[in-house]
């Protein structure tokens, strides 16, 4: 369990007194990048109501942090909102995308989540997603950090693999990694083993969900 200045002292520990705070906060927030790009992790899931202003396909509020989605439904009917690739759907129903009225399917323009057809300004939609973890800095304290407290140490390990390599150490980059590898393989059967009540199985949540979807296009 550490906050950034723990892991600060960490790195100070392993011989990085004289590497620049500067130099290793940048270490540090690559390592939670390597660590946070690897899965789908539950503690970069959460959720938003998105509304919109009755003009434009993307909604007014979508979030900087925006990594993906998982699930995107109307609130107030219960209705999914299915996605569907962009070229399909101008090639199939493009004049759903300039179309307004209730939504149906939301697509990706580059990172950007929109929504066809444009909805009412009286529109909102519960989005679920998976973020990108934010910037930390030597304030940052523990529950700052995303990754759980149990994996604070691969967050050390993998800073500590760029400072070696910085430092011209490839052996000790080396095994850095190493450590840093289990420690990641470890946090994985931590964070996704969190149910042993019942196994996997294929949920049909409504009916477009049996064979395929059966959509607007």
């Amino acid at each position: 369990m550490a906050s950034v200045a723990d892991i600060l002292n960490d790195l100070n520990d392993f011989g990085f007194a004289d590497t620049s705070t500067t130099s290793k906060l940048a270490r540090i927030n690559d390592s939670i990048r390597d660590i946070c790009k690897r899965k789908a992790w539950p503690f970069l899931e959460t959720s938003t109501t998105l509304t919109f202003d009755g003009t434009n396909a993307k909604p007014s509020n979508l979030p900087a942090l925006f990594r993906a989605s998982r699930a995107v439904v109307d609130p107030t009917n219960g209705r999914t909102i299915h996605w569907v690739r962009l070229d399909a759907l101008e090639k199939q129903n493009a004049l759903l995308i300039t179309q307004t009225g209730d939504p149906l399917v939301y697509y990706f323009e580059g990172r950007n989540l929109q929504v066809a057809p444009i909805p009412p300004s009286s529109q909102t939609l519960r989005l679920r997603y998976y973020q990108f973890h934010p910037l930390v800095d030597a304030t940052t304290l523990e529950s700052g950090i995303l990754i759980p407290p149990d994996g604070h140490w691969a967050i050390t390990l993998g800073t500590l693999i760029k400072l070696y390599a910085q430092d011209d150490d490839p052996q000790m980059s080396q095994w850095a990694r190493g450590e840093f590898e289990a420690e990641v393989a470890n946090l994985i059967d931590d964070q996704f083993g969190l149910q042993y009540d019942r196994p996997e199985h294929i949920y049909v949540p409504d009916d477009d969900d049996h064979f395929y979807y059966d959509g607007p296009f």
